[in-house]
């Protein structure tokens, strides 16, 4: 991204921008490639910064504390989202939450178990359709008491 479209995302004039630009790059915190482009209505050239993605956040950070404090209620918020674990609404979710929290084996047409690709044990067969061996329920968790 361009200094130039720094500006217009910020609403701020473009020598301001370069000017926090040059700050930034005096304390190490951006890196920049800089060319010279040509002025629109003609004269002299103006320099214009070119900023990875990285860069460009901390440029408009630096620029626009509205963008700071979006960022930061954003963050609080996913935070908070994480500290509360979501109860799931509906069984689909509740399938999806068990899915992604336990570990699961499938057995082949042997009994042998393979891998831990599969999404689904049944108590009494397995997603390949073979009957669980007696052990192997015990194992999985699967047995009747």
């Amino acid at each position: 991204m361009s200094s130039r479209e720094i500006a217009e995302v910020v609403l701020k004039r473009h020598d301001n921008v370069r000017r926090t630009i040059d700050m930034l790059l005096v304390h190490g915190t951006v890196t920049v490639t800089q060319t010279e482009e040509p002025t629109p209505g003609g004269g002299k050239p103006v320099t214009v910064y070119h900023v990875n993605q990285r860069d460009s956040y901390v440029i408009v950070a630096q620029l626009s504390p509205e963008f700071t404090a979006c960022l930061v209620d954003r963050w609080q918020e996913l935070e908070k989202q994480a500290a509360q674990p979501q109860v799931p609404q509906s069984f689909a979710e509740a399938l999806r939450l068990v899915a992604d929290t336990q570990p699961v084996l499938w057995l082949n047409r042997s009994g042998f178990i393979l891998s831990a690709d599969v999404r689904f044990i049944g108590p009494t067969r397995t997603t390949v359709g073979t009957r669980l061996a007696g052990p192997v329920r015990i194992v999985l968790g699967l047995h009747r008491r």
